[in-house]
């Protein structure tokens, strides 16, 4: 797993200098896991989706001690995304 956060912190870092900002889109997003590994790394925003609504509540559990105010978790059944994770391009 260290080397899954290594990598997500590289990704984040290196897009962070070029752009700015990173907001990352986790589909598939489990239990959380890779979801958290951005958000610990500084992206500016993580959405994470999953097909099923009890992953994602999982996931938000699994979280929760975390404190990431940058994460939203939600089924994809339906993605209604709030205006702070809509571009500004």
């Amino acid at each position: 797993m260290q080397a899954y956060q290594e990598a997500i912190g590289r990704a984040v870092e290196r897009l962070k200098a070029a752009e700015g900002e990173v907001h990352v889109l986790d589909m598939g997003c489990g239990t959380g896991l890779f979801a958290a590994m951005a958000a610990r790394a500084g992206a500016s925003s993580v959405v994470a989706c999953d097909l099923h609504d009890s992953m994602c509540t999982t996931a938000r559990k699994v979280t929760a001690h975390c404190c990431y105010f940058n994460m939203l978790f939600c089924a994809t059944g339906k993605v209604n995304l709030p205006n702070q994770f809509h571009s500004a391009a």
